[in-house]
């Protein structure tokens, strides 16, 4: 019990790593604030909340904007592709909402198949593009493959995903507040564990394809 709250201890290291996610967090949203960039802060988030779980963390805010500059380019391009396909449906949802009702029913089906690709790539495109070094469509394309091939994993995503914004709109005071210092560093930082399972696995099979061609 001693060893707890040493300096080395388990206390000061939950509370430093509080601290870190808190931090994390600020940074995230401000760097979300143009819309634009927001797939580079997303990216960039999970870059050190990946490292974190690997227990390789560096400095926090040049590990952050390292990792943003790094990949502003094809996190951008991502998130365009995400952002531009939201915006079609929610145009979509409007102009047949107003100007066309009865043709609601038929065109329900293929928007839900758009909104839950929309939502795969949100889940898995950012962390794969923080962990691999890949192309825009190879990752986007993995993404997709990945949310079905651990489906389980991605309706847990989902849910974590959404609480933070489900807290922030329905519940006041200190939810709103837990939620908004903590909410999506924090969400992404439980979420990493599991990504890192993920991926991990797929970077040692990777590993060994490579290993058993080079013996051939």
């Amino acid at each position: 019990m001693k060893n707890f709250f040493k300096m080395e201890g388990k206390f000061f290291n939950i509370l430093s790593k509080i601290t870190d996610l808190l931090w994390l967090n600020v940074l995230t949203i401000v760097c979300c604030i143009p819309i634009i960039t927001a797939g580079a802060a997303i990216t960039a988030m999970y870059s050190v909340t990946l490292s974190m779980v690997k227990k390789e963390e560096g400095y926090l805010t040049k590990d952050f904007f390292k990792a943003f500059a790094s990949n502003f380019l094809q996190a951008t391009a991502m998130w365009a592709v995400i952002l531009g396909g939201a915006f079609v449906i929610l145009a979509d949802v409007h102009i047949i909402g107003n100007y066309a009702p009865q043709f609601q029913t038929w065109l329900l089906i293929p928007m839900c198949f758009i909104v839950i690709v929309l939502l795969a790539l949100y889940l898995y495109a950012f962390p794969l593009q923080a962990y691999f070094k890949n192309t825009i469509r190879g990752t986007l394309g993995n993404a997709l493959k990945l949310s079905l091939a651990h489906l389980p994993y991605t309706i847990v995503f989902l849910i974590l995903q959404a609480m933070p914004v489900i807290v922030i709109y329905y519940v006041t005071n200190i939810g709103f507040l837990v939620a908004l210092g903590w909410g999506f560093a924090g969400i992404g930082y439980l979420c990493s564990f599991a990504y890192h399972g993920i991926f991990h696995k797929y970077e040692e099979q990777e590993a060994a394809d490579v290993s058993d061609s080079q013996t051939e």
